[in-house]
């Protein structure tokens, strides 16, 4: 990106906007490489990929320009939520939310390899059954064996707290 402005930059018009979904770029960066136009911030909040796979997507728009939030809602199907938000609460977010993920998941992994279980088992079963559960804990549609454990867990967290 930093290449592409240095060299082809000025010939951009002053009236250009530039949108852009670098997740981690900051307006402040992007203002670095583009000296002139209007910078419109959009950012996935959440997993692009998976959002996508899920059919189940959210952009966050910068700023409380309407005409510009409406320009970008032309460009997506109408399974995409926009909404307004400041790009530093979607990087917080999106942050936060990786790094419990991952979190979980080194955590899971080694305490059940520490149990000897089936590898194969376990990358199947901490890809689909976790991401299942989340959702479902999400959705508030558990079963009776996963409302037992959440509630379990929610006392543990209320408790702490």
């Amino acid at each position: 990106m930093l290449l592409f402005f240095e060299e082809y930059g000025h010939l951009f018009s002053k009236n250009c906007v530039f949108y852009y979904f670098a997740t981690a770029m900051m307006k402040k960066d992007v203002q670095k490489l583009i000296k002139h136009g209007k910078i419109i911030p959009c950012k996935f909040v959440g997993h692009a990929d998976q959002s996508m796979k899920d059919n189940k997507a959210m952009l966050a728009i910068e700023g409380n320009d309407k005409e510009e939030i409406t320009q970008v809602g032309q460009w997506f199907l109408k399974d995409m939520k926009l909404m307004e938000a400041a790009e530093e609460d979607v990087l917080f977010m999106n942050q936060k939310v990786t790094e419990m993920a991952i979190q979980f998941a080194v955590i899971v992994k080694k305490e059940l390899q520490n149990q000897k279980v089936n590898d194969e088992m376990l990358q199947h079963s901490l890809e689909i059954t976790s991401r299942g559960v989340i959702q479902s804990y999400m959705n508030d549609t558990l079963g009776h064996f996963g409302k037992k454990i959440a509630r379990e867990v929610e006392n543990e967290v209320h408790d702490e707290n």
